[in-house]
């Protein structure tokens, strides 16, 4: 998730390792501690522009990772902490700051590799956005009070659990719309995904294979439950689309790259398949504009691709999703 609610996070776990006088020292760690596997975000090449997207989320989030940071983050707080804490508690707040972390991003739908090096595919629950405010809220009270009445953030905890939980729940309810949906189009799918939209457990995007294809929609939970058709996409296909070019040539390699990040949800944006989109991921819900595109040179497979950020978040698109958000009838 964002790097707010990580540090939230971190600092409430924190705070649970210490005794009663420790624990505005330890949530001040455990923050520091919670971001600290998103510093991932460094590892970047110039000359490779899917490195970034590969270890995003990647051996800094797995659960083997969290006692090497941990003692790395020990030893570059030990010269400042030595007068306060012992070295064995500043290493048990900074390991249960970290902890948190790759559990949470699971959550998401991005996907995160919990089980390096024993499982090197990302995990991916789907129940929460990566950004969701309220989730961040009923973590960060609870922790403010904390810091002067002792184990309220063990409230926090239990409201951010009890949430977690909800998100589940509501996953499960749009998984079975959305399958109640897929048959009445009498369509076969071998994989699918569904997850919330930025901010909500409300309106969730929908995306299910059906014959090369991939079927895009949105959809309201509550009363009123509401469908917002989105359109179908062709899904990408290397031996398909990339018969022009030569296999071991940079295309072939970063393209089947791009599909390991993407867990298989690329879709080819011309007939030559030099421009690739991550179509888990629009400014709409039911929006078949990747938020990510690769584009290639066809006149050189061997060519570095450029990866292109398609963020763009126009009074248009809020108008749209806020009208999905009340329910209102598709525009």
């Amino acid at each position: 998730m964002d790097i707010v609610t990580q540090g939230i996070l971190g600092a409430s776990f924190a705070q649970l390792s210490v005794p009663a006088d420790k624990v505005r020292r330890a949530a001040g760690i455990g923050c520091v501690a919670g971001v600290l596997p998103d510093l991932d975000f460094f590892i970047q090449s110039v000359e490779d522009p899917l490195l970034a997207l590969e270890f995003h989320r990647h051996f800094t989030h797995s659960l083997v990772g969290v006692p090497l940071l941990a003692l790395v983050l020990t030893i570059l707080l030990w010269p400042l902490q030595k007068k306060v804490l012992n070295l064995r508690m500043l290493f048990r707040i900074c390991f249960f700051g970290i902890l948190p972390s790759g559990i949470l991003d699971v959550c998401t739908s991005y996907g995160t590799y919990l089980f390096w090096p024993f499982y090197d595919e990302p995990v991916s629950l789907d129940i929460i956005a990566i950004i969701d405010p309220l989730f961040t809220l009923l973590l960060f009270f609870p922790l403010l009070v904390g810091l002067y009445h002792r184990r309220q953030e063990q409230l926090g905890i239990l409201l951010a659990l009890t949430y977690l939980i909800f998100a589940g729940v509501q996953h499960e309810r749009a998984v079975s719309v959305m399958e109640r949906w897929r048959e009445e189009r009498g369509h076969e799918t071998t994989d699918y995904i569904v997850k919330p939209t930025m901010g909500n457990l409300l309106v969730w995007r929908s995306l299910y294979y059906h014959e090369n294809q991939i079927f895009v929609d949105a959809l309201r939970l509550g009363d009123p439950e509401v469908r917002y058709p989105g359109g179908i996409v062709t899904k990408f296909v290397p031996e398909r689309e990339l018969v022009w070019a030569e296999r071991g040539t940079r295309i072939w390699k970063d393209s089947d790259r791009f599909l390991k990040q993407t867990r298989g949800w690329v879709i080819r944006l011309n007939k030559k398949g030099t421009a690739l989109g991550d179509i888990r991921y629009s400014m709409l819900p039911n929006g078949i504009n990747p938020l990510w595109e690769l584009h290639f040179q066809e006149q050189n497979p061997d060519a570095m691709p450029k990866l292109i950020n398609k963020r763009s978040l126009s009074q248009g698109i809020r108008e749209v999703f806020w009208g999905m958000l009340l329910g209102l009838p598709h525009p």
